[in-house]
């Protein structure tokens, strides 16, 4: 599937399902959530849209400003106080976070997916990133 596509199960049909009061109508996707979690995803594979690279150890964990924003408190935070438009880059480090390449990865791998795997030893190495960042 392609972002923005739509192999959704529902239609809009004709008269048999047509409404003789004028009341609201409630249209539901139920596979909405796991559809958007999807193409967000495969956007940010792609770097598709992408606006936030977010350095650690040196290297780079590219993704969406708003995913983040709406996930994260402590990315919420920076974003929001920035406010701006453009592509931004946010050391961790310069905020006092140490974290690890693949942690930082791991969390916003689940942030994206709503669930990620790691090695149950690694388990403390995802948690406490997560938590340092506000998703957990």
């Amino acid at each position: 599937m392609t972002p923005g596509s739509s192999s959704s199960s529902f239609s809009f049909s004709s008269s048999s399902h047509v409404r003789k009061d004028k009341g609201p109508v409630c249209v539901y996707m139920k596979e909405h959530p796991r559809r958007l979690s999807e193409s967000l995803h495969l956007l940010r594979m792609q770097d598709g849209l992408v606006d936030l690279d977010i350095e650690c150890e040196g290297e780079r964990v590219r993704a969406h400003k708003a995913v983040m924003a709406a996930a994260s408190r402590f990315f919420g935070e920076k974003l929001l106080k920035a406010n701006v438009m453009i592509p931004v880059m946010l050391r961790l480090e310069d905020f006092g976070l140490s974290l690890s390449r693949r942690a930082v990865s791991n969390v916003v791998d689940f942030v994206y997916r709503g669930e990620v795997v790691v090695p149950g030893d690694r388990m403390g190495d995802v948690c406490a990133p997560a938590h340092a960042l506000g998703t957990g």
